[in-house]
């Protein structure tokens, strides 16, 4: 988890175990289920593909995680959502970037179940700190610990099927909604620490079917 700050943060999420190279690929076989509108999307020409993603991608923490820089596929803007840009990984998970260089890696299975995410957490509104620095790898990424009070959004990849990811509050009620457009959505989780933070995603197919994951 990250906040919008200066320092280049890079958090991964890692989550189960991983398939064959190839997003669609990596997440689609007997048990799974495939995530087309990613793995139809052109690879992004080197020239699109923004200094600090690739400074992202090619760090050690993604570099370990086997993101695979040629393969950044860039979905475009749409609505109030950022331009993102996605990769392979090695493993058949994939990797999720915005234009700053904020990135989350997951493994074929978090692709596959919808728990994949990249979450971003806002300097809060009162001005105070927004991070702390844990520690600096050797390639200059620099690992912060988060601090409560901003506002949380979540950018997601979510299996064929799905059309609309809700957050939850721990009472269960619905707080915001977001409609998914290629397979990717972003949504509104409140604000880190405060009763409207959200507990869980809840991901709902056309025919009404639906599959909620815990944030914690």
């Amino acid at each position: 988890m990250k906040r919008s700050t200066k320092l280049t943060v890079v958090g991964l999420v890692v989550a189960g175990a991983a398939g064959t190279a190839g997003i669609a690929q990596g997440v689609s076989g007997k048990e799974s289920v495939a995530v087309r509108a990613l793995d139809n999307a052109p690879a992004a020409a080197s020239a699109e593909v923004p200094a600090l993603v690739r400074q992202a991608l090619t760090g050690q923490a993604a570099s370990e995680f086997g993101a695979e820089v040629a393969n950044v596929r860039k979905i475009t803007a749409s609505g109030d959502r950022p331009t993102l840009y996605i990769t392979t990984t090695k493993e058949g998970g994939a990797c999720i970037s915005l234009e700053s260089g904020e990135t989350s890696c997951g493994s074929a299975s978090s692709v596959r179940s919808g728990k994949f995410g990249l979450l971003t957490i806002a300097p809060p509104a009162d001005g105070g700190p927004v991070a702390e620095t844990v520690r600096t790898l050797p390639d200059g990424t620099v690992l912060a610990r988060t601090l409560p009070g901003g506002k949380m959004t979540r950018y997601g990849v979510v299996p064929d099927g799905v059309t609309t990811v809700k957050a939850r509050s721990a009472n269960g009620a619905v707080a915001k909604t977001a409609t998914v457009r290629s397979n990717v959505y972003k949504l509104d989780l409140g604000h880190e620490g405060k009763p409207d933070a959200a507990a869980a995603i809840e991901l709902e197919k056309s025919d009404g079917a639906a599959v909620t994951h815990a944030l914690k």
